[in-house]
């Protein structure tokens, strides 16, 4: 893929190096005991075969060559418990302009694969909260009260700068201290206008003990994008 101007590469474990390289298939993760989920490679493509249920899924495959800038890739962000974020990075030519973006996804794998949903794993009080701290948020001046209030109100002032609509399952887990989670939000680009652009959100969300164990066996893959305009 080539440079987007901007781009800051956020580490989110020590042990993480540069980029994937886009012309070799996906390294399988390294096995950890007691992980509910299994990843294995065939080719270009990554599963991911949930230990307890059996199930096993096709979670995503490149659509690049060797040589070939177009197309897309991807790469394994976080996995924990029956749950895992990767990372979807595209580039084609068309027209006079290029078209690129990022997005991130979160599924969970359990007796089938289903989009996962932020607020499922963490109360809906603490996710307004953490936005409404939120840098960006305070910065341009969002203050509504619930989450679709505040949600509505920021996609207002965002623009085409981030699209919002996808937000819940766009997340990966970074890391886990005490009893809290920190969670990154990834947001592509709203319109061509703006792309390439993507934007994070860092919250740390308490964890809800219902779903304590999920987060025991936390692994983090790669760096995380961070666009600054």
């Amino acid at each position: 893929m080539r440079s987007v101007p901007g781009i800051v590469l956020l580490l989110l474990a020590a042990a993480c190096g540069g980029q994937p390289d886009a012309q070799a298939p996906p390294p399988a993760p390294s096995e950890r005991a007691g992980a509910v989920l299994r990843f294995d490679t065939a080719g270009a493509a990554v599963f991911a075969t949930n230990r307890e249920t059996g199930t096993r899924v096709r979670l995503f495959e490149d659509e690049r060559g060797p040589m070939d800038d177009e197309g897309v890739s991807h790469a394994l962000l976080s996995s924990f418990g029956p749950y895992v974020s990767y990372r979807t990075e595209w580039y084609a030519e068309s027209g006079a302009r290029p078209s690129y973006g990022t997005t991130y996804t979160a599924v969970g794998v359990q007796d089938s694969v289903r989009v996962a949903d932020l607020r499922t794993l963490f109360a809906e009080e603490d996710v307004v909260r953490a936005l409404r701290a939120h840098p960006l948020v305070v910065q341009q001046g969002v203050r509504a009260g619930d989450l679709g209030g505040l949600l509505a109100a920021l996609a207002e002032v965002l623009g085409c700068t981030a699209a919002l609509d996808r937000w819940a399952s766009s997340f990966a887990v970074a890391g886990v201290e005490a009893d809290s989670a920190q969670v990154t939000v990834g947001l592509p680009h709203g319109c061509e206008a703006e792309r390439g652009t993507f934007t994070t959100l860092r919250l740390v969300l308490p964890i809800r003990p219902a779903v304590r164990g999920h987060f025991e066996d936390l692994r983090v893959y790669a760096p995380t994008l961070i666009v600054k305009k």
